[in-house]
């Protein structure tokens, strides 16, 4: 509801606001449940952004982040 509400009340429920082919939508994918251990937020697989996929490591890169 935190995504396909806003869209209704702005009108954009049939571009985005919830997962369905055709539909844009912004995902950070992650390894485990963050519902289990909130912790896992950090253990990121995959991030799409505006149709592109990203690996977390290489956007750490650009930020300036130190990875081991």
């Amino acid at each position: 509801t935190a995504t396909i509400i806003p869209a209704r009340i702005m009108n954009l429920d049939q571009q985005t606001g919830s997962l369905a082919v055709g539909k844009q939508a912004d995902l950070v994918i992650l390894n485990n449940n963050p519902l289990t251990d909130i912790r896992q937020i950090r253990n990121i697989q995959n991030i799409v952004k505006g149709g592109t996929w990203y690996r977390p490591d290489d956007l750490l890169k650009i930020a300036g982040f130190n990875i081991k």
